[in-house]
């Protein structure tokens, strides 16, 4: 996941639904879903900014798109 560097002068967690590709790249993001601790729209567009940023492990034999959670906390 890429260096949280946040402009917000906010603390909080913030939960995104990711969609991932066979490649490992990010193709859609949903913040504030359950889990989270603030609806602060400055933590949520960076939480998005974030998630579209990380790149995970593509694996050929995966399925075509995978649907998954990542947890961002803003101290």
């Amino acid at each position: 996941m890429p260096k949280i560097i946040s402009n917000c002068k906010e603390r909080g967690v913030v939960m995104v639904k990711i969609k991932v590709n066979q490649s490992g790249k990010v193709m859609q993001v949903i913040s504030g879903v359950k889990g989270s601790t603030t609806l602060s729209n400055c933590l949520l567009k960076e939480a998005e900014e974030l998630a579209l940023n990380t790149i995970w492990n593509g694996d050929s034999n995966a399925p075509f798109e995978q649907i998954g959670f990542q947890r961002i906390v803003f101290e």
